[in-house]
Parts: structure tokens; C-alpha cells; sequence
């Protein structure tokens, strides 16, 4: 079988097909015994670019592994993910036409900030 779409390769700024980031502030901690919030307010940006997987590596294979990023989820402000995907209409190939093409830009926001 076809497949109808694909992820665009080095679309991100590091040539990676999937761009992972995350803004968090440097210094956070909660104290809710005494609702208390100590927080430094400079921020932090902290990204990691993946390619998809064919399949699911075994801890024996040599696909890359993911396992450096950790979401700061005490101290965070946002995680974007940004990635590319090309689709091709194949249902007028039936018709002897040229198909349809598109690249969709998907862009993935969870957004703890007050700004939004």
C-alpha cells in the first residue's frame, strides 16, 4: 500500500523532522504546605529535534533513544511541537491526472503562560 503522507525531513532548524522544545524558568519550587511560590524569572529554552521511528527500538538496536529531555513540569512555562507533513492526493492518479499535493505545518502548543 501507499502511503498518503510522509513527514518532511530537516524541516526544523536542526534538519530533524520533529522539533520538541520547552521554556521553563531556571529556578522553580512549590511549597504548598504554606502557598508559597519561589521562582527566578529567567527563562529557559530547551530543544530537541526526532525523527519518527519505523518501529519501536529494543534497548539492543542502534535507533537513536530519546531519553535526555525531561519536561520540567514544576517550573514550566510552554512545550511546542513543530513538525511538517507532505500529503498527496492519490484518488486523481485513478483519473490520469497529475495528483494533488500539500505540506501541512503543524504546530502543537501547551501553553502555561498568562500572556495567552
Amino acid at each position: 500500500a501507499l502511503p498518503i503522507y510522509a513527514y518532511v525531513h530537516g524541516a526544523s532548524s536542526n534538519q530533524s523532522a520533529l522539533m520538541l522544545c520547552q521554556q521553563y524558568y531556571l529556578k522553580g519550587r512549590i511549597d504548598p504546605a504554606n502557598d508559597t511560590f519561589i521562582i527566578d524569572p529567567q527563562v529557559i529554552s530547551d530543544c530537541i529535534g526526532m525523527e519518527p521511528m519505523e518501529h519501536v527500538p529494543s534497548p539492543t538496536d542502534d535507533e537513536p533513544v530519546y531519553e535526555n529531555f525531561t519536561l520540567k513540569f514544576h517550573k514550566l512555562i510552554n512545550v511546542t511541537i513543530q513538525f511538517k507533513l507532505k500529503a498527496i492526493n492519490i484518488q486523481t492518479i485513478i483519473n490520469n491526472e497529475i495528483p494533488d499535493c500539500y505540506t501541512f505545518t503543524i504546530t502543537i502548543t501547551f501553553d502555561r503562560s498568562e500572556e495567552h
